[in-house]
């Protein structure tokens, strides 16, 4: 059952959506990390993932509402996804798109609070997530470096998305990945470095 909607986000955006979860925000490594388990997805549909600024109403959401919107596919039924420095202290998190339950939209994930100030919120550390399990990886727009060894060994990592802010991505980065995507901007350092590791990207 596979329902691929161009210009998702807009439509993520009128909330016509639906999802079953639970959240656990985390620091790990004293890395600054929002991390979302979301189940009974259906695998090859698209979903969103909408960070607002916190209490604002659902349905009457505007641009100056919205920190950070991604739109991503479901690899299989159950989703870890880590929201990695999002750049901003407090926020609302919702998921949205069609789930096997059926269940009403949208359905908010909980209140995210950092740990650390955004001006702190620029580096991930060498070996900084090594052999986690998270399926999805969004980094925070003040993101500007990958370090060694980052995502080594994460074989369950599906897709990470690197904004044009990263420009210095370590060689071994990546080691041990398998089967990953990594959305990006055309031009961006992130392209690049797909294409010098054969790594397949989604444009943005």
């Amino acid at each position: 059952m596979k329902k691929t909607t161009k210009g998702f986000l807009v439509f993520a955006l009128a909330m016509g959506l639906a999802l079953a979860l639970s959240i656990l925000v985390s620091a790990a490594s004293a890395q600054d990390v929002a991390v979302f388990s979301i189940d009974r997805c259906f695998a090859g549909n698209e979903y969103a993932l909408i960070l607002t600024k916190k209490g604002a109403k659902v349905t009457e959401l505007n641009n100056s509402d919205i920190f950070y919107i991604n739109q991503f596919t479901a690899g299989n039924d159950k989703i870890e996804a880590a929201v990695v420095y999002p750049g901003f202290e407090t926020c609302d998190a919702y998921v949205g798109g069609s789930f096997a339950d059926g269940s009403s939209s949208p359905r908010k994930l909980g209140t995210y609070t950092s740990a650390s100030t955004p001006a702190q919120l620029v580096e991930i550390g060498d070996n900084a997530f090594e052999n986690s399990a998270f399926t999805h990886v969004f980094l925070g727009s003040k993101v500007t470096k990958i370090g060694s060894c980052a995502f080594a060994n994460c074989g369950s990592l599906a897709y990470i998305y690197i904004p044009a802010s990263v420009t210095n991505i370590a060689d071994d980065a990546f080691e041990n990945c398998d089967s990953f995507v990594i959305g990006c901007a055309s031009g961006s350092k992130a392209e690049q470095y797909a294409k010098e590791k054969n790594i397949a990207c989604q444009m943005f």
